[in-house]
């Protein structure tokens, strides 16, 4: 969504930019259809392809080394975008990040490798979460769904029962990755913060059918 809104604003500006969309296979379907959508109202992305340690895909990667990313050890972020994108960009340049100014506590001051500078346009003008869903609807352009990683160890337990009922086929994706990676290790651990796996967050609260019985 923000960065729906910092393509227009640029676009709007004249500035010469390039948009570049990270594909780690991750991403929920509705991610891919709407750059499918951007595209064909014309505007140009760039699609990359990660390759980390043998592998295109976080997916890829979690099942040849059995490591799930956790809420402690988040590799997938650094590992199959950031990195990816530091190695595609031609420097020097400027790596524009369409945090809104709700988000401004994201902005951490992280090394980055030489020739690269770092700029958030939408806090720089005070643009709100709210504002880029104005700036997109006044464009006559549908808003596009929150992007997120349906593998993310940070998914709230709302979230992981809305995976369970919308996209039942990518809840057993995640599922069954996870009881493989349990499988390999020597002690019981857990991807989410709660402390919980994915079937009991999904089923968390949810009555049996015995009491309708």
């Amino acid at each position: 969504m923000n960065s729906t809104a910092l393509l227009l604003l640029l676009t709007n500006k004249g500035e010469e930019f390039e948009t570049v969309f990270v594909n780690h296979g991750g991403d929920y379907p509705e991610t891919y259809e709407y750059v499918n959508y951007l595209r064909a109202l014309g505007y140009t992305i760039t699609e990359i392809t990660p390759f980390h340690s043998g592998c295109t895909t976080i997916e890829d990667y979690i099942l040849k080394y059995n490591f799930f990313p956790t809420s402690r050890t988040r590799w997938c972020t650094l590992q199959f975008k950031v990195n990816v994108l530091y190695n595609y960009f031609e420097k020097p340049c400027a790596d524009m990040i369409a945090f809104s100014i709700d988000e401004s506590k994201r902005c951490k001051n992280y090394k980055r490798p030489e020739g690269i500078t770092v700029k958030y346009p939408l806090i720089e003008k005070g643009i709100t979460r709210a504002g880029c869903i104005d700036i997109i609807k006044a464009h006559d352009i549908k808003v596009p769904t929150r992007s997120a990683c349906w593998m993310c160890p940070f998914m709230a337990k709302k979230e992981v029962r809305r995976l369970f009922l919308e996209n039942y086929p990518l809840y057993e994706k995640r599922k069954n990755l996870e009881k493989h990676c349990m499988k390999k290790q020597r002690e019981p651990f857990y991807i989410s913060r709660t402390e919980k796996s994915v079937t009991d967050m999904a089923m968390e609260d949810i009555p049996s059918i015995e009491n309708y019985l």
